[in-house]
């Protein structure tokens, strides 16, 4: 019910609705690492869906097909590892916050001096 709201929600706003669902999971009671997970879920099949409808006019650079796919696994995996054995929950939520606040402190700043 309120993954829908906020898709719409963030769709007027022209971004990605994770940087309103993460928060909205914590304030329910999920952890921060659950948040972000079922966040990184919730956005598999529209990120499928999308890479499907563009295919047929997809042009692809092997070399850099082949870098991006090898590096986005290495992080995957060391990520995941490194998220899951050192970083607290608690501290992950801060930097939710804080990758939230600094962005909108920038906005609010080019709204005011234009």
């Amino acid at each position: 019910m309120f993954s829908a709201a906020i898709g719409v929600f963030a769709g007027f706003l022209g971004a990605g609705p994770g940087f309103l669902r993460i928060p909205t999971l914590v304030m329910l009671g999920y952890t921060a690492r659950i948040a972000a997970a079922t966040n990184s879920v919730i956005v598999t099949l529209p990120s499928f869906s999308a890479f499907i409808a563009h295919l047929a006019d997809a042009q692809f650079n092997r070399v850099m097909l082949g870098m991006t796919a090898v590096t986005s696994v290495f992080g995957a995996h060391y990520g995941g590892m490194f998220m899951a054995r050192r970083v607290k929950s608690r501290t992950l939520t801060r930097i939710f916050a804080i990758a939230l606040i600094l962005p909108a402190i920038q906005r609010i700043v080019i709204l005011l001096s234009g």
